[in-house]
């Protein structure tokens, strides 16, 4: 179980860090903004979360509730990205 859950977690490095490359190539060579909104809402649950659920410390309050809040919030985000992208692309 362990090597498939290694192996999931690298092929979601590769494709995410893909997504959110292609999608800044895309926004910065046709200004193009529904491939940026989609890169910018996948950065935010993957490496931004990452980064802040490691070093966000909020004093007084218990790790898993923070843990909780940065979730809550980078999931919110990547659903605003979401909504604006198909909205644009009207």
């Amino acid at each position: 179980m362990d090597i498939l859950i290694g192996i999931l977690r690298i092929l979601n490095y590769i494709f995410g860090t893909a997504v959110i490359l292609i999608g800044l190539g895309v926004y910065f060579l046709s200004g193009a903004v529904v491939p940026l909104l989609l890169a910018l809402g996948l950065a935010a649950v993957g490496p931004i979360e990452d980064l802040l659920t490691r070093y966000l410390r909020i004093p007084g309050a218990d790790p898993e509730q923070t843990k909780e809040l940065i979730n809550q919030g980078t999931s919110l985000t990547l659903v605003l990205f979401l909504f604006l992208a198909i909205f644009l692309s009207f």
